[in-house]
């Protein structure tokens, strides 16, 4: 649950940092952007701005459809078990982004297996943030109330020539 609408402290633009065309994480998007003539680095970028405090918020709130909207039914299902474990200890989350700060795209993947061809981009998402896990008393049991720095390294997905299937989230991690 959140106790404080989402907005941001201070009006602050967003760093893209995207890989220079000469450096291999480049070539590999602009090979992408040959396999995918609607892919653009800078675009999609903006769309994991969008889709970043959508997931996050998702996931304090316990909103399982916005969930499985973004992520791969894999990762679906480690959020769906979280969210659980949090329900049944009687936990709530309290979340609020305050400032997301940068996006960079730090690894592409491309793969074909079977016929299929996949594309994986890791992002590194730099975002301010009050996070924590309240009790039952509605005491912290992990997190603090205060603005931290998060950073964190997410990885999107997707069928590349399929039926249209946007990019997914495949993978969170803290980095």
């Amino acid at each position: 649950m959140v106790d404080a609408p989402v907005e941001a402290a201070e009006p602050v633009t967003v760093a893209y940092d995207i890989p220079a065309p000469g450096t291999r994480v480049g070539q590999l998007l602009q090979a992408l952007s040959q396999q995918d003539a609607s892919f653009a680095p800078q675009p999609f970028l903006a769309n994991v701005r969008a889709v970043f405090p959508q997931v996050v918020m998702a996931y304090a709130e316990g909103n399982r459809s916005v969930l499985q909207t973004y992520l791969v039914p894999a990762v679906y299902e480690i959020f769906d078990g979280a969210i659980k474990a949090r329900d049944e200890a009687g936990e709530k989350q309290r979340t609020e982004i305050k400032a997301l700060r940068s996006l960079a795209i730090e690894d592409v993947r491309l793969n074909t297996q079977n016929g299929v061809s996949t594309a994986a981009i890791d992002v590194r998402i730099v975002s301010d943030q009050i996070s924590l896990v309240l009790d039952r008393e509605d005491q912290p049991v992990t997190g603090t109330d205060a603005v931290t720095e998060f950073s964190d390294l997410w990885t999107f997905e997707r069928v590349m020539g399929g039926s249209g299937d946007g990019w997914r989230l495949a993978a969170a991690r803290s980095a």
